[in-house]
């Protein structure tokens, strides 16, 4: 049975405040950016011709006049009807982050209004649909950030590190064979801390990859990365063996396999070494591999492949990458390119 006495929009909204306040113990701000939602929640109600004084007790009687079955459609039809209306006519611009704040918001609303019986009782929309991942703003696709091809070439120089840091020769190869196969074969953090010792085929330049999904694929590697990592496995390697030592690839200097935190430290101390301004991570050296590949002439589809990507369409981002550079080498390159007459 609903409370209906209790739906008049000020009372229920001043007890909905307390209970964000005293028994979610949200901030200030916080309960301030719910209550301005669940207003505008309010304004839709009475544009769909419900009362202006009592739209949630309106709303809650159209819903208990359905069949109990189909409670849990006409929640998510609402909430898909208002998501529609927030978008196109409430503000055009509304962000993603907006319209996931009101989703929230009213969630817990609804939630709150059906432990108090304000509402009748009945499982709540899913926010990862396929109706609501429709009208939900999609996330603004950054382009990825890649390194010249310069840039690349100062990170991989070897030439100053063991005058700066002081390494050990073993450390020094590790280390550059780490960026020569983050570069070389553009794979993921964790696909090369992940790498053992048998996932390196010298002989046919490849290196077997687990990545995304435990998808298997084999990524040829460069002359330079087989030189360095040949001396790596048959020389540096066995100096940072211990006797319980793992089969991984790269190990520290206990003899454990190197951790993704580790990796990224040796690459920021290349990247600091090598004085680059920008605050370099190995994502960024996998995205420099897929642009360059493309800058030269190669095929998506080969790109694709091995980057271990399931779907053209997030390859396809490093297109517009390559189409910056182009255009960036045609104007500062171009005689007439600048010309204004």
């Amino acid at each position: 049975m609903l409370h209906e006495h209790n739906m008049n929009k000020e009372k229920i909204i001043e007890k909905y405040n307390k209970h964000l306040s005293y028994e979610k113990n949200l901030s200030d701000n916080t309960i301030r950016n719910y209550l301005s939602d669940l207003s505008v929640f309010a304004s839709f109600l009475i544009e769909e011709n419900f009362s202006k004084e009592q739209p949630f007790q309106d709303f809650a009687k159209f819903i208990l006049n359905k069949k109990k079955q189909l409670f849990q459609t006409e929640y998510r039809k609402t909430i898909v009807s208002f998501l529609t209306w927030l978008v196109t006519k409430k503000t055009k611009d509304i962000s993603r982050n907006s319209v996931i704040r009101n989703l929230a918001s009213l969630r817990s609303f609804f939630r709150f209004c059906i432990e108090e019986k304000f509402m009748p009782e009945a499982p709540l929309w899913n926010s990862r649909s396929y109706s609501m991942k429709k009208i939900i703003p999609k996330k603004p696709q950054l382009l990825p950030e890649v390194l010249e091809q310069n840039e690349i070439e100062s990170l991989l120089d070897n030439s100053k590190e063991n005058e700066i840091d002081h390494k050990s020769l073993e450390l020094e190869i590790r280390n550059l064979s780490i960026l020569e196969i983050l570069y070389g074969s553009g794979l993921r953090l964790s696909e090369v801390s992940n790498l053992n010792l048998n996932d390196i085929d010298i002989t046919k330049r490849t290196v077997t990859v687990i990545g995304k999904g435990n998808k298997q694929r084999q990524v040829p590697l460069s002359l330079k990365s087989i030189k360095i990592l040949d001396d790596y496995i048959r020389n540096q390697r066995k100096l940072l063996v211990k006797r319980n030592s793992e089969s991984a690839l790269f190990l520290n200097k206990f003899g454990k396999r190197l951790s993704n935190r580790s990796i990224q430290n040796i690459v920021k101390s290349k990247a600091k070494i090598a004085g680059l301004p920008k605050r370099i991570h190995t994502h960024m050296i996998r995205h420099s591999f897929a642009t360059h590949l493309l800058d030269g002439g190669a095929d998506i589809r080969i790109v694709q492949m091995l980057l271990g990507h399931s779907s053209p369409d997030t390859t396809q981002i490093y297109t517009h990458v390559s189409t910056n550079q182009a255009k960036k080498i045609y104007l500062d390159s171009h005689p007439l390119a600048n010309i204004n007459k």
